[in-house]
């Protein structure tokens, strides 16, 4: 399992915190990780399609918004499916899925 203090930037949040309010953070959190969970599903589910298309957009946008939560091990996953060669793709995305989850775990369990 990922370590909270390497995976989420902790100022990032702070700020963020800090210019939306702890109501609005939460808000936002928990958004995020409804959303992160559905994209982690959809990206699984195009990639056992082999929908390559799908599984880079997918990463993409995980990518966008794993970064607005300084998830920095997440999103640095989700970049690399975007940039992985056809061979590696398929452990990339196991990869981001697995790592995905428990960032989205550690997201949830910050107070």
């Amino acid at each position: 399992m990922l370590n909270t203090s390497q995976s989420i930037d902790q100022e990032m949040i702070s700020q963020l915190r800090d210019a939306v309010g702890e109501a609005s953070f939460v808000r936002l959190r928990d958004t995020c990780i409804a959303n992160g969970t559905a994209r982690l599903d959809v990206l699984a589910m195009a990639m056992a399609r082999a929908n390559i298309d799908e599984v880079r957009a997918c990463a993409h946008a995980l990518a966008g918004l794993f970064a607005q939560f300084g998830m920095v091990a997440v999103e640095k996953a989700a970049r690399d499916v975007e940039a992985a060669e056809q061979p590696l793709l398929s452990d990339a995305v196991a990869s981001l899925v697995e790592i995905g989850r428990a960032g989205l775990r550690q997201l949830r369990a910050l107070t």
